[in-house]
């Protein structure tokens, strides 16, 4: 599909389910091109409705003439909330090199027949755009490598939309970060966050976005702290008597002081194996996921390993048929994000489809269900994604069609953001705006902005 990606651009490719919409078809080359005058049978199958029939194929066929742009376009309403299969059929006089001397040669079938797809969406959707992310990531002021600047330019070298640097134990970085770049192009939304230790570093949970640090606001009024604490313990008379309460209200704690300061909650990695041992006991999170105590739940993180995340995602799952609804996360826990230190952005990560990338924007989606987690490690050629089948289909989707260019065009931003954090008046913030110009244009045209 990468192929067909760089050969011809669908626009929009997210459409309305069930509203008639008017669909281009542009080649982005002279190999690919439409003929004048010559007609091209397309043919649309959606992928949930294949068979109306044992032995007949649910698909539409329409004759097109390219328009005097050379574009193929048709309008139509596109059935459900699905993908949709565009095969096109090139003249068989068109399907061979223009060389006299190999017209004998025919090209690749997927250029003389290629196969493009769109994603037709429910109201609910609609305006939604896919922001990739990482919400738990080290710099060189906790037990990571890199300053902001090459933390912010890898990540979105990668195709990522928003991060958060989340330090142990305090905020103060992240809060230099985002003014690091806060007169720079918009090209990338950097948020606050730290990981909390409270009361001492046996306890790990990701706040993003608080009024202040929750850390320093421990140490500041302990003893205030601990007495919302035991209040806490007083309150769990219904608690399964195997789950420590001194443990499990601290967490509880946190939570709520972190939605207090108005920021947001993760519960992170309970299946990370510290001292050969469980980080947070099973039925401890269990518990705290079915109370809906956090925000979110790491679903996945890239410095516990497959086995962890395989296990996380095993209790995820068990929740879920129980009807316990959680909102989910992927993370890096990066330490760095270099290839040269072994490691690279890329690994486990969020989507989220919100309206905007705002913190505001981008955590109700994520409360609201619209968000996955992703997991894909080196040599592995096909990512997994978990979360709502419904998100998680439409995941997929962009994956595999939107990604594969768009992080081509972050590329550059990325090195543009490196230079702009080292100098932002050497003329790094005049390239972001141009290279910002160009992304927001295929991003804009893909989800049909004003269709």
């Amino acid at each position: 599909m990468r192929q067909i990606l760089s050969d011809y651009t669908v626009t929009p490719s997210v459409v309305p389910a069930g509203k008639e919409v008017t669909v281009t078809i542009a080649p982005r080359g002279k190999n690919t091109a439409f003929v004048a005058g010559e007609q091209y049978r397309l043919t649309i199958r959606p992928v949930e409705k294949l068979l109306e029939h044992f032995a007949r194929l649910n698909c539409e066929e329409l004759t097109l003439t390219p328009d005097a742009d050379g574009c193929l376009r048709f309008t139509r309403a596109f059935y459900g909330e699905q993908a949709h299969m565009l095969n096109i059929e090139v003249p068989k006089e068109y399907a061979h090199s223009p060389n006299p001397y190999f017209s004998a040669v025919a090209k690749c079938p997927a250029l003389r027949c290629p196969t493009l797809c769109l994603y037709s969406v429910k109201e609910d959707l609609l305006g939604r755009t896919v922001h990739k992310g990482d919400l738990h990531i080290h710099s060189m002021w906790s037990d990571g490598h890199e300053d902001c600047g090459g933390i912010a330019g890898n990540l979105r070298a990668a195709g990522y939309d928003f991060m958060a640097i989340t330090d142990h134990y305090l905020m103060d970085y992240s809060e230099e970060a985002v003014q690091t770049f806060r007169d720079a192009p918009d090209v990338m939304t950097l948020l606050t966050g730290e990981e909390i230790h409270v009361p001492a570093g046996r306890v790990h949970i990701v706040g993003i976005g608080p009024r202040e640090s929750v850390n320093e606001y421990f140490r500041r009024h302990k003893a205030e702290c601990e007495a919302e604490e035991a209040e806490i313990e007083k309150e769990l008379t219904d608690l399964p008597a195997e789950i420590d309460k001194n443990d499990y209200a601290w967490r509880v704690w946190i939570a709520r002081k972190v939605k207090s300061l108005g920021g947001f909650s993760i519960m992170a990695h309970p299946h990370w194996l510290w001292n050969n041992c469980f980080f947070v006991h099973d039925l401890c999170a269990a518990e705290l996921l079915r109370r809906g105590e956090f925000d979110a739940f790491e679903l996945l993180n890239g410095g516990i390993g497959p086995i962890a995340n395989n296990l996380q995602t095993a209790l995820y799952t068990n929740l879920r048929a129980e009807g316990v609804p959680i909102p989910v996360v992927g993370s890096s826990d990066s330490h760095s994000t270099e290839k040269e230190n072994g490691e690279a952005p890329g690994e486990c990560y969020t989507l989220v489809f919100s309206k905007g990338r705002d913190f505001a924007s981008l955590t109700q989606a994520i409360r609201e269900g619209y968000s996955v987690a992703v997991e894909q490690y080196p040599g592995e050629p096909v990512p997994r994604v978990y979360g709502d089948y419904r998100m998680v289909k439409l995941a997929l989707f962009f994956l595999h069609i939107y990604y594969p260019v768009y992080t081509e065009l972050c590329r550059e931003q990325g090195r543009q953001l490196r230079l702009y954090a080292a100098d932002p008046k050497g003329g790094a913030a005049e390239a972001l705006a141009k290279l910002k110009a160009e992304s927001d244009r295929f991003t804009a045209a893909f989800f049909g902005a004003g269709e």
